[in-house]
This record gives C-alpha cells, sequence and structure tokens, in this order.
C-alpha cells in the first residue's frame, strides 16, 4: 500500500484506541505515520501531543503541540482548526507554566491568525490565558486588556460570563474592588438569563466562574452557583475536563473560598492545601502560587507554601508578591 494510504490506516487506528484512552496503543500506531504524509502526519503529532496531555506531562504536551505548528506551516493541505487548537492550549500551558517562550510564540502567531467561525472559541481562550500570564509577571494593564479583548470576543454568553469574572478577578487582585464587584454582578445578572441545562461541554464552568467572583462580596450566591455547578451533567470526557485534576483543583479552591467567606478557616486551609498540592503535584505553577498564597492569607505561618512562592516568582513583581514582602 502507498506510504498515505498505511498513513492514514495508522492515524485513524490510533485514533479507536484514543477514544477509549488506551494510551499506549495510540502512541504504538502514531509511530507508524509516515512524516511524509503531509497533513495526517501534522495530525499525528497534535494526538502525540494530547496523550501526553492525558498523562499530566503538560512540558512535553506543548513540545508536541509547538511541533504540530511548526508542520503545519510545512503542509500543503492546512487544517485551521488544529491550528487554533494548539495555539489556545499552548496558551494555557504558557499561563499555567509560566512559561515566556511559549507565550511569545502564542502572542505572535495570533497577530495573524484569522478567527473565522468555528474557531472563535480558541480566540478567547488564548486572549484569556495570555491575560492570565500577564497578570502573573506583573503586567497588570496589558493583563486588563487582553481580558477585555477576550470578553468582547466571546464566541457565546457563557464564555462572556467567564469573560466578566476574569474582569472581576483582574480587578480584585489590583485593588479595584469596587470595579470588581461591579463586573461579578455583571457576570450574575448575565448568567441568570441563560439556561444551565443548555451548556456545552466547557460552558459549564461558568457556574464555577461566579460563584469564585462573588464570594468576597455575595457569599450566600456564591453557595447557591456552587451547588447548581455540582447538579449539572457531567462533561463530556472526549470534549473537556472530567476527571482532569485540573478542574478538581479548581473546584476545590472555590470550596476554599466559599469556606473562607463563612469564617470555616479550618475548612478553608485544608480546601487551599488540597488545591495547593493538586496544583504543584502537576507542575501548574501559576495556580499552585495562588493557591499557596491563598494559604498564607489564613494560615499563622506556613513555611512550605512561603517557599513555594519564593521559588517560582523570583524577580517578580505581582499582587501576590507585593502582598507577602
Amino acid at each position: 500500500a502507498h506510504f498515505a494510504v498505511r498513513a492514514e490506516i495508522a492515524f485513524s487506528t490510533a485514533l479507536g484506541y484514543w477514544a477509549k484512552r488506551e494510551l499506549d496503543l495510540v502512541e504504538v500506531y502514531l509511530e507508524q505515520v509516515d512524516p511524509r504524509s503531509d497533513i495526517i502526519h501534522a495530525r499525528a503529532l497534535e494526538l502525540r501531543a494530547w496523550c501526553y496531555d492525558a498523562r499530566r506531562d503538560y512540558r512535553r504536551a506543548a513540545d508536541f503541540f509547538v511541533l504540530t505548528l511548526n508542520r503545519l506551516d510545512e503542509c500543503k493541505v492546512q487544517d485551521r482548526a488544529i491550528t487554533a487548537t494548539a495555539l489556545s492550549i499552548l496558551a494555557i500551558l504558557g499561563a499555567e507554566l509560566v512559561d515566556a517562550q511559549l507565550v511569545e510564540l502564542v502572542e505572535c502567531r495570533t497577530q495573524h491568525m484569522v478567527w473565522s467561525t468555528g474557531i472563535t472559541t480558541h480566540r478567547y481562550l488564548c486572549l484569556a490565558y495570555l491575560a492570565h500570564y500577564h497578570e502573573f509577571v506583573g503586567n497588570s494593564f496589558q493583563a486588563f486588556e487582553l481580558a477585555t479583548q477576550a470578553t468582547e470576543a466571546a464566541p457565546t454568553a457563557a464564555f462572556q460570563v467567564f469573560g466578566l469574572g476574569l474582569l472581576s478577578s483582574l480587578a480584585r487582585n489590583a485593588g479595584e474592588n469596587l470595579s470588581a464587584r461591579l463586573y461579578a454582578q455583571r457576570a450574575r445578572g448575565l448568567l441568570k438569563t441563560l439556561d444551565a441545562r443548555k451548556f456545552v461541554g466547557e460552558e459549564r464552568f461558568a457556574m464555577l466562574v461566579v460563584a469564585e467572583s462573588c464570594v468576597s462580596f455575595d457569599p450566600d450566591t456564591a453557595k447557591e452557583l456552587y451547588a447548581q455547578y455540582w447538579g449539572l451533567a457531567p462533561v463530556d470526557q472526549m470534549l473537556a475536563l472530567a476527571g482532569d485534576q485540573r478542574l478538581t483543583g479548581e473546584e476545590t479552591f472555590v470550596a476554599g473560598a466559599l469556606a473562607e467567606a463563612r469564617q470555616d478557616l479550618d475548612e478553608a486551609q485544608e480546601c487551599y492545601q488540597q488545591a495547593f498540592k493538586i496544583f504543584r503535584s502537576i507542575r501548574y505553577v501559576r495556580r499552585a502560587v495562588i493557591a499557596a498564597y491563598a494559604l498564607i492569607r489564613i494560615s499563622i505561618s506556613n513555611d512550605e507554601a512561603h517557599r513555594y512562592i519564593d521559588a517560582h516568582t523570583e524577580g517578580m513583581s505581582n499582587y501576590i508578591t507585593r502582598a507577602i514582602q
């Protein structure tokens, strides 16, 4: 058989095993995809990236998403959906791993990207996570600009809720409490107009985002939204983060914020400690630092959290480093 036919068969077989999450077999068949097979080879590299993502090896996942983009540059056949997906995942990993090179790559490539219908969710994710990154490294104004662009570019009302929640968080961390409350209330008001039962995939996380945004000034609403979130249908395993430690860490962190709001500091400390442990174990530096900071805020002493923050924010000036000086 021609190498292109063999590559197509190997890739299709790998996809079948991916659906069952038999990662070792996925990689066996991906190794059989001939590099001469143009777009099939690019898709194989992307699936290798997803295998590393499923194994929580996010550094290697990032490497293979970069390889995917580079291979797409050489392909005769283009696939903008793969390009958009790779860019949005690299934006997420650049922010969470605090990797300046990944962020620079995403910023460079997104400037020339045409965001047509069908890939606009990826544009939102790129802008939102670039905002997260720039806030973390101390570029607060740039972070706010990017978050505003993300909100304006939201592909659905649920993603607009995400954007408003992000703006609320940025304002709160910058000490702009009135703006933070305003954005949170706008997010809550928009969420009220939506039927949560019709949320698709990651859209259900809008309730989690608003709960976290409201917790400091309206803990009763935050508690109600958190309870409603757990009543929604599980996220499709193939589409989002169901069963993923990243989601577990976020859910646990919000539970800690709710406990802190009702002055149950023992439970808050337990939740923040667990979230810190989860994010640190998967090397999500940004989120681990945020959880460590939450621990320090409510603990008399937490040397482990202090050491982690010091090790991963050296030379930075952001809202966390300024608060703990």
